[in-house]
């Protein structure tokens, strides 16, 4: 992660930064469009097989149950 570490300042624009300071200060991870999907399915799936009720998933994940349903049927 040290490799992909960037200054806010740097490379956002100043308009950007100063929006995204309103919300946070400090450390902020931000995932690359890819890892975060992935990553949020792996852990539907994960949920499921626990045994956690798609309305418990969905409400986990804040998503509808009808996408729950499609990610998870999308595994199988």
């Amino acid at each position: 992660m040290a490799d992909n570490y960037a200054n806010a300042k740097v490379v956002l624009p100043r308009e950007l930064l100063a929006l995204v300071q309103q919300y946070h200060s400090g450390l902020l991870w931000v995932p690359d469009r890819g890892a975060y999907y992935r990553e949020r399915d792996a852990f539907i799936y994960r949920l499921a097989d626990e045994g956690m009720s798609v309305r418990e998933i969905a409400t986990t994940v804040h998503l509808c149950e009808n996408r729950v349903r499609q990610i998870l049927r999308g595994r199988e």
